[in-house]
């Protein structure tokens, strides 16, 4: 009985493991919303957990299927909840790292003042090449 038991129970986690995968791979192919994929996740875990409550043929057996069904899908919650802290983490870390309204105001002030400053160069040249220009040709050089 402890191998049919065994066998049921790794059965039980493959078919959340592939349910999870082919909810994943139709929420892909089918751009599906989440909340829909979360809904055909736990559409195909019912269904997986009553065909296996109809090859149940005793209180025991049943009770097993309730366990694993409520053991994966705790799992599925602990999983949901890790990454959903993962997450939540990188967008704090992301925040803590940009720079601030400030730092941008400041930084952008320099950054015009630099290029205000090389045109104001590049006039001051222009004007001067303009100039000598005007004031004639330089003697040939030979």
């Amino acid at each position: 009985m402890t191998w049919w038991r065994d066998g049921l129970f790794l059965a039980i986690g493959g078919l959340a493991g592939f349910a999870l995968a082919a909810v994943l791979e139709r929420s892909d192919e089918e751009g599906e919303a989440e909340a829909d994929a979360m809904e055909l996740l736990i559409k195909d875990i019912r269904q997986e957990a009553e065909s296996l409550m109809a090859d149940c043929t005793t209180a025991e057996e049943r009770e097993s299927v309730y366990a694993q069904v409520k053991e994966s899908v705790r799992n599925l919650q602990l999983t949901l909840q890790a990454r959903g802290d993962e997450i939540i983490a990188d967008l704090q870390r992301e925040a803590e790292e940009a720079p601030d309204k400030e730092t941008i105001e400041s930084d952008l002030q320099e950054r015009v003042a630099a290029f205000k400053q090389k045109m104001e160069n590049m006039s001051a040249k222009l004007d001067e090449t303009l100039t000598d220009l005007a004031d004639g040709p330089a003697p040939a050089v030979n």
